[in-house]
């Protein structure tokens, strides 16, 4: 069940979770811990490849903090590779960063957060696409379209 700090009925088709891909631990663990006492459940990856992996199991839908410069899989590749994954490929990215565009990240991203990260931006980001998803409709891959909107 995905949480906000204001609690509503929500379906099974909306956003269950946020995905934190950083490979920074402390970042990603003070991120999580932020994230968490605003009433958000929170799942961490070390990198692209690790993301690509929660996704694979879990089949709830997220809004995904992205970092970019990463070991193994950088964000970039994250990126690319969800992308090509029509199943993956519609949840919505938000970019963490110290660049101070998405044209200079050059990645397609729905949102960028600038390093050092404002908790304040971070929770207002997430909330904003949590809204989003639970008011857009989508496909979950069941081939009919979806809307979700808030009981």
């Amino acid at each position: 069940m995905w949480y906000s700090a204001k609690p509503s009925k929500m379906t099974s088709a909306e956003m269950q979770f946020v995905l934190i891909v950083e490979d920074d631990d402390d970042l990603r663990a003070v991120v999580t811990q932020t994230l968490r006492r605003a009433g958000f459940r929170c799942i961490g990856a070390r990198d692209g490849e690790a993301a690509l992996a929660v996704l694979d199991r879990e089949r709830d839908r997220c809004v995904i903090l992205l970092d970019l410069l990463m070991p193994v899989m950088s964000g970039w590749e994250f990126r690319r590779r969800q992308l090509a994954d029509a199943r993956i490929a519609g949840l919505p990215v938000v970019v963490m960063t110290a660049t101070e565009t998405l044209d200079q990240a050059a990645i397609h991203a729905d949102d960028i957060l600038h390093k050092p990260l404002s908790f304040a931006a971070l929770l207002s980001t997430v909330e904003r696409y949590v809204r989003a998803e639970t008011t857009a409709g989508f496909d979950d891959g069941s081939g009919e379209d979806i809307t979700v909107t808030e009981v």
